[in-house]
């Protein structure tokens, strides 16, 4: 199914001095055109619409609508006619101007056309899309390129020949009264957190985050329930200019719909909390209960040595537990001291 455009004349109707102004067109005629096609009465799609827009260079949108008509078919002579009015807008006048000044004299008719059987029993449907005021017509060699493009890419989809294709077509369909797509066919669907869970806590303070700071990105690091649907989110942000962060807490209240933050935000830091492994220090350790002798390099003091003051072995122990533990240590969030 193609939409397909046809030459037309136009007649204006009515005073000069009219205002906003009437006009006529023969849409088609049921006589053999310069394409080789008659367009019968009997095969436009009945019934006629009790509309139709006009507009410039067919651009089928709000932004060239410059008139709009009523068609119906004249009996005794087969023809399609339209009467209409322009439109008052100041892109309408324009082109009535230019109609009246006899520099635009045609219009072009867009129709879908399909076909039903084959053979010599094939039967034409045309149905009527709109029309147009147009400087330069549909002509035979436009419609003849439009047909190549479409059977040199068959199979090729959303090439640059075809987007003019499904252009006119998502154009038509709007014509017809179809709603416009307001997203992409393949959109993220959202998912909602459990209710009562910890990601749908989640979800709420992200969203409180997102409300109280739009000027920055924030994202959640932490929720502190304290209780009592209370507690404090750890958060870092990052200003959308400097690309500079910062962690924060604030406090938040929760009435298990939405997350609301009370007092300011204030900085927060970083400590790493070092705890020594028994299993691995055991494992340092010979069966007999001797140390093992230290690895070649090793800053360890030898088997068998001795602090000389217990002072020294405290700090000896200490040392070798951080060394054990720097890889597991186990972090929480501090407010930095002043």
């Amino acid at each position: 199914m193609n939409v397909i455009r046809k030459d037309a004349t136009i007649t204006n109707t009515g005073p000069d001095d009219a205002f906003p102004g009437e006009f006529e067109v023969i849409l088609s005629a049921p006589t053999l055109d310069r394409d080789g096609d008659t367009l019968l009465p009997g095969e436009w799609k009945q019934p006629l619409p009790e509309h139709i827009t006009f507009d410039q260079d067919h651009g089928m949108s709000v932004a060239t609508t410059v008139g709009s008509g009523k068609p119906e078919l004249d009996k005794e002579t087969g023809n399609l006619i339209v009467r209409g009015t322009y439109s008052s807008l100041a892109r309408a006048q324009e082109v009535r101007t230019l109609v009246n000044e006899q520099h635009i004299r045609t219009t072009s008719v867009a129709f879908m056309s399909t076909k039903e059987g084959k053979g010599p029993d094939a039967k034409s449907t045309r149905e009527l899309l709109n029309g147009a005021f147009v400087a330069v017509p549909s002509n035979r060699e436009a419609l003849v390129l439009t047909s190549k493009s479409i059977a040199v890419k068959a199979g090729a989809r959303n090439s640059a020949a075809d987007s003019e294709l499904i252009q006119a077509i998502l154009d038509a369909a709007l014509a017809l009264g179809a709603a416009k797509p307001e997203g992409k066919a393949f959109g993220h669907r959202e998912t909602k957190s459990i209710a009562g869970s910890l990601e749908a806590i989640q979800d709420r303070a992200r969203a409180a985050l997102r409300a109280a700071y739009p000027g920055s990105w924030a994202w959640l690091r932490g929720t502190i329930p304290a209780g009592d649907g209370a507690g404090e989110l750890v958060f870092e942000s990052e200003d959308r200019d400097t690309y500079e962060t910062q962690l924060w807490r604030q406090s938040y209240t929760d009435d298990g719909t939405t997350i609301t933050l009370t007092g300011e935000r204030t900085a927060a830091g970083v400590t790493e909390v070092l705890t020594p492994d028994p299993e691995e220090s055991e494992a340092k350790a010979s069966p007999d209960g001797e140390q093992k002798a230290p690895a070649a390099g090793s800053t360890e003091p030898a088997a068998g040595a001795s602090s000389d003051s217990s002072g020294d072995e405290a700090e000896y122990l200490a040392t070798k537990a951080a060394s054990i533990r720097a890889r597991l240590a186990l972090a929480t969030i501090t407010t930095p001291e002043e």
